[in-house]
C-alpha cells in the first residue's frame, strides 16, 4: 500500500494474524478482521480494486461459492490474484511413492486440498473471470537454504536434547520436519506438485 497507495483490507480465520495487523501502526486496524472466506464475504458489491489470496485456498470447502463471493465484491476491471499449491502433469495420484512425497509436503506446510492447476483455472474460468496468467513458481531454492542451515546446527540439537536442555520431542520433530523437507524437495524437482502456483484473473468490465 506505501508504493501503489491502496487501502488494504483483510480477513484472516486466525486471530493471531488479525492481532498483528492491529499492531502495526502503518495499517488502518479497523479494515481486518477475523473471517472466514467460506461464507459470504462481509463486503458490499463492487467494494475492490483487486483481491489477494496467498496460500489459503486449499481449504476452500465450495470452490464455485468463494469465487463467486470474490467476483461480486470486485469492481469491474478488478483482479483477483491467488498464490497456492497445485498438483502438476508428473503426479500420479495412483504412484505410492509420489503419494508418500505429497503427504510429507502436507505435513511440513500443512496445506489442506490437493488440485490439479488446471482445475485452479477452470475455478476462474467457471466464475466468469477472464484468466489473464497461470503459472507455477518454485520454492526449491529457498527451502534448500533452511535445510542446509538445519543441518549445520543439527549436531547441536541433538546434543542439546541428550542434555535435556531441550525436550527430546524437540529433536525428533526437528528430524522430521528436515525429512519432510527433503521430500517436498523431491516432489518438486520431479514436477509432482508446486506451492506456488500463481493465477491472475480480471473480472470483465
Amino acid at each position: 500500500s506505501e508504493l501503489t497507495g491502496a487501502v488494504p483490507h483483510g480477513i484472516n480465520l486466525d486471530s493471531s494474524q488479525i492481532d498483528k495487523a492491529h499492531r502495526n501502526p502503518r495499517l488502518p486496524a479497523a479494515n481486518f478482521l477475523v473471517g472466514d472466506f467460506n461464507v459470504e464475504l462481509p463486503y458490499e458489491d463492487e467494494s475492490f480494486d483487486a483481491v489477494y489470496a496467498i496460500q489459503p485456498l486449499t481449504y476452500l470447502q465450495d470452490h464455485a461459492f468463494t469465487f463467486s463471493e470474490v467476483m461480486r465484491v470486485l469492481k469491474p476491471g478488478g483482479r483477483f490474484v491467488m498464490n497456492d499449491v497445485a498438483a502438476l502433469d508428473a503426479y500420479d495420484r495412483e504412484n505410492e511413492h509420489h503419494r508418500t512425497l505429497i503427504q510429507h509436503t502436507r505435513e511440513l506446510t500443512v496445506f489442506g486440498g490437493f488440485w490439479y492447476y488446471r482445475y485452479w483455472e477452470d475455478a476462474y474460468r467457471e466464475a466468469g473471470f477472464e484468466l489473464l496468467s497461470s503459472q507455477g513458481r518454485s520454492a526449491v531454492p529457498l527451502i534448500k537454504k533452511e535445510v542446509a542451515l538445519f543441518t549445520r546446527y543439527e549436531k547441536a540439537f541433538r546434543a542439546m536434547a541428550r542434555l535435556r536442555v531441550s525436550p527430546r520431542k524437540t529433536d525428533a520433530l526437528l528430524q522430521r520436519m528436515n525429512k519432510n523437507s527433503l521430500s517436498y524437495i523431491a516432489a518438486e524437482e520431479a514436477e509432482l506438485l508446486t506451492l506456488n502456483w500463481h493465477c491472475v484473473g480480471q473480472k470483465p468490465g
